[in-house]
């Protein structure tokens, strides 16, 4: 699959349709596509339906997920820019199969400074930053390769299902902050193995201080910003 089916017009279809959204101030958060306003995703295809942006766009449906996870969370001032630019973005007739692996990457990456900095049971922090370590390694694979290893993904999330253990089983040695972060890095190291979106979604909320609260929503926030960025980076690159 080659983005927008390597046909300029396409993108410039799209973006002239976003771009004219966003000019009568119909992109929305929490609906996809009602009454002639909708999300990123909605103000794209006019549709819920992530899957047309490969038939339509000839863009993975992985990263329709990805752009509608991070457009939800982004402030409202970012996110009604991010539809426009998420499309400038991209190249014409490029395969973007790597964007999802190096993205993924990154995200690992900065779960691993993450968990270095928690104050965790040793043992349980060598787990977690070895579970990180082999979804990292699958990741650096496929970008090398440009191949995806089914297998090792799969053993990737066996070993980040055993570090999740350790974390629950250890969580009275450590505050509910750093068990929780722990836990929520875990499970970014297994969605980074296939799930983009679920990876963005996970990592923002390790990186996070605490579950709750004005402090934790703000690192929320600024986490999905640094993503975006990422992500629009990765796609031009």
């Amino acid at each position: 699959m080659i983005s927008f089916h390597g046909d300029d017009a396409i993108k410039q279809k799209y973006l002239a349709r976003v771009r004219a959204h966003a000019a009568a101030d119909e992109i929305v958060k929490g609906v996809y596509w009602q009454g002639g306003k909708g999300c990123a995703v909605g103000c794209t295809i006019h549709s819920e339906n992530h899957a047309a942006y490969q038939e339509e766009l000839g863009l993975p449906e992985w990263l329709a997920r990805l752009e509608d996870t991070l457009f939800e969370s982004l402030p409202n001032d970012l996110a009604k820019t991010f539809p426009e630019r998420f499309l400038i973005a991209i190249p014409v007739g490029k395969d973007l199969a790597h964007v999802r692996w190096r993205f993924s990457l990154y995200l690992l990456e900065e779960n691993t400074l993450l968990i270095e900095s928690l104050q965790i049971d040793c043992g349980v922090k060598t787990k977690v930053l070895a579970a990180i370590g082999y979804a990292s390694e699958v990741n650096r694979n496929a970008i090398a390769s440009g191949v995806w290893d089914a297998a090792a993904a799969s053993m990737a999330r066996v070993a980040a299902r055993a570090a999740e253990w350790s974390v629950v089983r250890a969580k009275e040695s450590a505050t509910w902050d750093a068990e929780w972060s722990a836990r929520v890095a875990v499970w970014s190291s297994w969605h980074a193995a296939e799930a983009a979106a679920l990876a963005a979604e996970s990592a923002a909320r390790a990186a996070r201080s605490s579950p709750a609260g004005e402090q934790s929503s703000h690192a929320g926030r600024a986490a999905y910003v640094r993503y975006s960025e990422k992500l629009l980076e990765l796609l031009a690159d």
